[in-house]
């Protein structure tokens, strides 16, 4: 198992996880840990802590703040600290 500390940064993060589940741990609240597979991570004035079980699959995109506007059509406001989940495509 590993636990990775992601920096703070001002765009969106987006990954496409691909094999297991990465679960993201609440930096307020270190019980509260959230599990996806695929998420948006917003613009964050802190890091974040990731952890997985030790083999980790997938693909990150950055997004400035502007493509990030683009493609969610939602206000950075919106997502400013938080964590998404990107549901599963459909018939999966």
């Amino acid at each position: 198992p590993a636990r990775m500390r992601e920096p703070a940064s001002p765009g969106v993060v987006l990954i496409f996880g691909l094999d297991q589940e990465l679960r993201v741990v609440d930096p307020d609240d270190p019980a509260r840990v959230a599990r996806h597979g695929s998420f948006f991570a917003g613009p964050a004035d802190s890091c974040a802590v990731v952890e997985h079980d030790g083999e980790m699959r997938g693909v990150e995109v950055n997004l400035t703040p502007l493509a990030a506007r683009m493609l969610l059509r939602e206000p950075m406001r919106a997502l400013a600290g938080r964590t998404v989940a990107v549901p599963p495509p459909r018939g999966v």
